[in-house]
């Protein structure tokens, strides 16, 4: 059949009204070529939808079928333009984000949060993964984005600066600093460490021992943790000390005390990191939004 939208739309303004001079009006069009229209309608279908005289214009019971398909396919094919559409703006779709234990401890469940409020039709799911991982998953497509420990050094990724951390120092409570105001690198170089795991640390533990080397003195590693959760918990046992971050306060371990480093001005950065090539709309509308949202 050759009929276009434009004749069912005409079908469904006169069907409605069963005037041709009212459906015409309504459509801005001639009368005659209302008539055209739905006759050519009629031709292409091979049936008479419309039964006509001089006084009335009524649906023929093929008419009344018509109608009720006419309206249920047009609904679906209004859904479909605004779901489109919809799409094109970012405003559906899904979006897998990779994080760190320093950005989900920061500034990242707010902008999520405020995002699927914002973006309710785009499906959000978030992976823990390490920063070197968050490379791999993202050049792969597995992620869309990642919240890593940066700077970020490749070309095929974009990114910019969401969170910065200074260094603070996790102390067990009956250690002998824990209520101080403040320690300095120097108060801890003898002390056991207690930090993250090997290879799932390497980016953050490069920034921590150039710090610790600008000392004069490298941690003596007793015990290391898979996550952030896990050094809490081995500081909290009486295991050693850590260095992290002070994103970490909100989630500490009240056994443990957290205390500023005052001799260090060196920062830990997170950045929101995606694929260079053209993302998907709903990956888009969420850089835009943590942009927007002016964390870093």
């Amino acid at each position: 059949m050759r009929t276009g939208l434009r004749r069912l739309h005409y079908f469904l303004a006169l069907s409605d009204t069963l005037s041709f001079r009212k459906a015409a009006s309504d459509l801005a069009m001639t009368q005659p070529a209302l008539s055209r229209a739905i006759v050519q309608l009629e031709t292409d279908l091979g049936v008479s939808l419309f039964e006509r005289d001089n006084r009335r214009v009524s649906l023929t019971e093929p008419g009344h079928v018509f109608r009720d398909g006419c309206r249920e396919a047009l609904n679906l094919l209004d859904h479909a333009v605004r779901r489109t559409r919809k799409t094109a703006r970012g405003e559906t779709g899904r979006l897998a984000i990779g994080y760190t234990d320093i950005a989900i401890s920061g500034c990242l469940p707010e902008v999520v949060r405020t995002f699927r409020i914002t973006h309710p039709d785009v499906a959000a799911t978030l992976r823990q993964s390490f920063a070197e991982e968050q490379y791999t998953l993202l050049l792969r497509g597995e992620i869309d984005v990642g919240f890593l420990t940066g700077p970020v050094r490749s070309d095929a990724l974009e990114s910019f600066l969401v969170q910065s951390d200074q260094f603070v120092a996790l102390l067990p409570a009956g250690h002998k600093r824990a209520n101080a105001n403040a320690v300095s690198l120097q108060d801890l170089a003898d002390q056991p460490f207690v930090l993250g795991s090997e290879d799932k640390w390497r980016v953050y533990h490069r920034i921590l021992y150039d710090v610790c080397r600008a000392a004069e003195f490298e941690p003596h590693v007793v015990q290391r943790a898979p996550d952030t959760q896990g050094i809490i918990g081995l500081v909290a046992c009486g295991m050693g000390v850590s260095i992290q971050t002070e994103s970490l306060q909100p989630v500490a371990d009240q056994r443990v005390r957290i205390v500023p480093v005052s001799d260090c001005d060196r920062l830990v950065e997170t950045y929101l990191a995606w694929n260079r090539t053209e993302p998907r709309p709903s990956v888009r509308a969420f850089v835009d939004h943590v942009r927007n949202a002016g964390v870093g």
